[in-house]
């Protein structure tokens, strides 16, 4: 259990700090190109051309879905993973995350989904060395651990993870489940 939670951590850690990565550098760009002059005290004005941006079919994708990771597994649907009533969840890009109340058992459920997913995966396999086992039925590619799945639908990575006290084996059935529900509506 030690090794599961570790690597919650330091899979939660990575994309912690791939999402504040990218709200940086895109805050710093926005407050120079619109902060007043201080000399004159005029007000912000705005660029006559806004810079373009090239994105990558993986990060087209991205902007499509993670907006709202939360509707890839809606609030009923996370609660019946976690077999346990669940607040409403909390949201940032291309991240969901349903917990249980605190007068309730341990429970959490996390939904990621874009690089940030893959990057999960890459971290528990290769950095970890976790076991996965392949997953067939799902998405175009999908392989799972304890307490988590991993999907990939055309260039669009999905991550299921559910946190709990229980025995990995006991909730696999429902986490496949949830997984294929989610990847149905990438």
């Amino acid at each position: 259990m030690n090794r599961t939670r570790s690597a919650v951590v330091l899979a939660s850690l990575a994309v912690v700090g791939v999402v504040l990565g990218a709200c940086t550098s895109e805050s710093s760009d926005t407050a120079t190109s619109t902060a007043p002059s201080a000399a004159t005290n005029d007000p912000p004005t705005t660029p006559a051309t806004t810079p373009v941006t090239t994105l990558s079919v993986v990060d087209t994708t991205l902007v499509a879905t993670s907006g709202d990771a939360c509707a890839l597994l809606l609030p009923d649907e996370a609660a019946l993973l976690a077999a346990t009533q669940l607040d409403p969840p909390t949201q940032s890009d291309g991240i969901c995350t349903y917990t249980a109340p605190v007068t309730g058992p341990l429970a959490q459920v996390e939904i990621y989904v874009g690089p940030g997913a893959l990057k999960i995966l890459e971290i528990d396999r290769d950095v970890l060395g976790h076991q996965f086992a392949e997953v067939t039925g799902i998405g175009d590619e999908a392989v799972a651990e304890d307490g988590a799945i991993f999907v990939r639908v055309a260039d669009t990575w999905l991550a299921l993870r559910y946190v709990t006290l229980d025995e990995p084996t006991a909730i696999a059935g429902r986490l496949e489940d949830a997984a294929r529900t989610a990847a149905g509506r990438l």
